[in-house]
């Protein structure tokens, strides 16, 4: 699957500055020095950006490689009604835009336009004007059957939202919105991957998980004076312990761009779970979610 190239260059950009080291310390990865900063006008300090990751880059892989993706594992609909506080809002409208694009890749487009609603709620109350966004339903049925296009679409409601979001400088719920969208889609790629049964494929998706997480909680450690962050990283110590405890297998690094135009990374430093990782690493994302979600 062919995504635009802007998206590529964050993707290899997250993953090319994570250090290689392979014992403990590698939990340290820093990359202050090299991510852009914004200085909020509001409260006149200085904060990294976050590098978006788009939703559909969690799934590339699967989609690719053809596994029939279960339609059945998104979050429910009906939960919205238990978004009752800006913590949990911003959470899910992460967890909302994860499901919306594996939906529309799972070719469950009807299904998929029935999270947009939910989508426009909790972006209203989050104060987010989506009125734009009505016209979503006419692309997604004109492109039902083109993923590229699709993935065009959901890339573009999220970067959108979190445009408006910055450019608002609430950062803070920036934060939580990119952390609702990684748990939710690490929880989706790696339920269909444990279906798929190849431990290498498993392997390769979480090492990419790995370097987008370890950006994220840089990017949420800047605002730990503030209560909401607080709670949510405290819900995601458990996955960040995981992560740092990994024994990592130090290979060399190669970047090469494919015959369909994607850029594939290998080697450096990788995970190389067991079975026995795997389904620990799996009970804690699925009580991570639980958490976040109230499902």
């Amino acid at each position: 699957m062919k995504i635009e190239y802007k998206y590529f260059l964050m993707l290899l950009t997250a993953i090319t500055l994570v250090s290689c080291k392979s014992d403990k310390s590698s939990s340290s990865e820093n990359t202050s020095d090299t991510l852009a900063i914004i200085n909020d006008k509001l409260s006149g300090k200085d904060y990294q950006s976050v590098l978006l990751i788009p939703p559909c880059d969690f799934f590339i892989e699967l989609n690719e490689l053809s596994i029939k993706l279960d339609p059945k594992i998104v979050i429910s609909t009906d939960n919205l009604r238990k978004y009752d506080n800006t913590r949990l809002e911003a959470l899910n409208l992460g967890v909302y835009l994860a499901d919306f694009t594996y939906l529309l890749l799972a070719n469950e487009t009807e299904q998929s336009s029935d999270y947009l609603p939910g989508i426009n709620d909790l972006s209203n109350k989050l104060r987010l004007d989506l009125s734009w966004s009505k016209k979503l339903f006419k692309q997604i049925k004109k492109n039902k059957d083109n993923p590229d296009s699709l993935c065009e679409i959901s890339n573009d409601l999220q970067e959108r939202i979190i445009l408006d979001l910055e450019f608002s400088y609430r950062h803070e719920i920036v934060a939580m919105v990119t952390i609702g969208t990684f748990i939710e889609a690490v929880y989706l790629s790696l339920s269909n991957f444990s279906n798929y049964g190849d431990i290498d494929l498993i392997n390769n998706q979480l090492n990419n998980h790995r370097h987008i997480f370890n950006q994220y909680q840089t990017y949420l450690k800047q605002f730990n004076d503030n209560p909401r962050i607080l709670s949510t990283l405290s819900e995601l110590s458990e996955l960040k312990t995981f992560f740092e405890e990994l024994k990592l297998v130090s290979n060399k690094r190669d970047i090469v761009r494919t015959d369909s135009s994607m850029i594939k990374i290998s080697g450096g430093a990788k995970i190389s779970l067991s079975q026995e990782e795997l389904v620990e690493l799996m009970k804690i994302v699925y009580s991570v979610r639980k958490k976040i979600t109230l499902s």
